[in-house]
């Protein structure tokens, strides 16, 4: 008898329908995981702003502006002449996240790093309604928190 080795087209042609089928399955999935991440970074990035500002305003021993205008988060040096933007990160970096802020512009002391007016929140939501919050507290510590209701894993509830 004279067997061949390899696959039949009929095989071949199961083999792909069958991977078709689970791709289409796992897809909503992927896209659910890729939201979330996007959401993650941006809230990882204007975290890592503010922090910026904070650290650079002591150690510079210069009253540093942290404002949001046409949804970038802007770190500007305004005792400098002319204004230097130290940091920036727009929200087009990361599409379809939105974001709210209270409280801002907001100015960091140069002594102590604290803000004025006393803190200040930025709310960053997905359009599946995944929300987080950056926070800054009345005594400068920065913090990431994500509400109860809409809950992002890994991070403490607000």
């Amino acid at each position: 008898m004279n067997r061949s080795k390899g696959f039949t087209l009929i095989e071949l042609l199961v083999t792909i329908t069958v991977l078709a089928i689970l791709a289409t399955i796992a897809f909503p999935s992927f896209q659910d995981l890729a939201e979330k991440r996007r959401l993650i970074n941006a809230t990882e990035a204007l975290y890592a702003d503010l922090q910026f500002a904070r650290s650079e305003t002591v150690k510079r021993s210069r009253s540093l502006t942290v404002n949001v205008a046409d949804g970038c988060l802007t770190v500007t040096d305004a005792s400098a002449s002319p204004a230097v933007v130290l940091t920036s990160t727009c929200m087009s970096l990361f599409p379809a996240i939105s974001l709210a802020t209270t409280d801002l512009p907001m100015v960091f002391d140069r002594v102590r790093g604290t803000p004025s007016p006393t803190g200040g929140t930025l709310t960053l939501t997905s359009p599946s309604g995944l929300e987080m919050r950056v926070i800054v507290s009345r005594f400068g510590r920065v913090r990431i928190c994500s509400p109860a209701t809409k809950k992002v894993g890994g991070y403490p509830s607000c």
